[in-house]
C-alpha cells in the first residue's frame, strides 16, 4: 500500500509545494515513511502503535525534566550560574570550592573530582601550593577519578596524608579533557585550555545531587590505582 505525491495532490486539491512541505515535516516527526518504486517515492503512514509509543516516550522525557524546570521557574530556588575566564578565573573557582567546603558541616565537606590531571597543572602550575596544600591543611577530603596513565606522575605521594582517595580509568579509551568538581550544592566545570582556560560554577541542588549520584556510580565501578 501507499500513495504517491500526485495522488495526495489530486485528493486534497492542495499545491504540490505545500504537500511536499507537509510530507517533509511528517517524515521528520516519524509519522510517515516511504520507499522507492522505480524512481518515485510512495508514502505510507506509520502504525498507530508506533506513533503512540513515540508520544509516550516524549512525554516521559518531558516529565523527567519537570523538577529542573520547576527549580528554574521558582524565584526562591532559581539556579545561579557564574562564568570565569583565564588562570585567575580558575583560581577564583578553586577559592570558591575551598570556602564552600570549609563552611560546610563536617559530613558534607567532601569534594568529588573528575579531572584530566596534568592539564590542570599546565594551566595552574602552582595548584599544589595554592589549592591542594590548603585543602589538606583544612582536612577537607576529596575523591578523584583520573586517567590511569597519568596517576603515577601526578599522585605518587602518600594518599592518606592528602585526605583523598583515587580511582582511575583508561584515558586513552575514554578521553577526558576537562575538570569537574562537585561540592556542596555546586558544580564547577573547567575547560583546561592552556591558551584560553574557562570555567563555570552552577549552583543548583538538583543538578549537583544527581551528578554526585552519577559520580558514585562510576566510582563504584572503577578500581584503585596499582602502585
Amino acid at each position: 500500500g501507499g500513495v504517491y505525491v500526485h495522488e495526495i495532490v489530486s485528493t486534497t486539491k492542495l499545491k504540490r509545494s505545500t504537500i511536499n512541505l507537509v510530507i517533509e515535516r511528517l517524515l521528520a516527526k516519524g509519522f510517515v515513511a516511504y520507499r522507492f518504486v522505480g524512481r518515485r517515492r510512495i508514502y505510507t503512514a506509520e502504525p498507530p502503535e508506533k506513533l503512540a509509543f513515540q508520544l509516550e516516550d516524549a512525554l516521559t522525557n518531558f516529565r523527567s525534566i519537570i523538577p529542573l524546570l520547576r527549580v528554574s521557574a521558582d524565584g526562591k530556588k532559581s539556579s545561579r550560574v557564574r562564568f570565569f575566564e583565564g588562570p585567575e578565573g580558575l583560581r577564583s573557582i578553586f577559592a570558591d570550592i575551598l570556602l564552600t567546603a570549609k563552611l560546610a558541616p563536617k559530613k558534607q565537606r567532601e569534594i568529588l573530582v573528575m579531572s584530566s590531571g596534568e592539564d590542570l597543572f599546565r594551566v595552574l602550575p602552582n595548584h599544589q601550593r595554592e589549592f591542594i596544600n590548603k585543602r589538606v591543611r583544612e582536612q577537607i577530603p576529596a575523591r578523584l577519578i583520573v586517567p590511569g596513565e597519568k596517576h603515577a606522575t601526578l599522585f605518587s605521594d602518600d594518599e592518606g596524608t592528602q585526605y583523598r582517595d583515587i580511582r582511575v580509568f583508561n584515558g586513552k579509551k575514554y578521553p577526558f579533557d576537562i575538570e569537574m568538581d562537585l561540592y556542596g550544592n555546586r558544580i564547577a566545570l573547567m575547560k583546561l585550555d592552556a591558551k584560553k582556560p574557562t570555567g563555570v560554577i552552577i549552583e543548583d541542588a538538583t543538578l549537583s545531587g544527581s551528578l554526585k549520584s552519577m559520580f558514585s556510580l562510576l566510582w563504584d565501578s572503577l578500581k584503585e590505582p596499582t602502585t
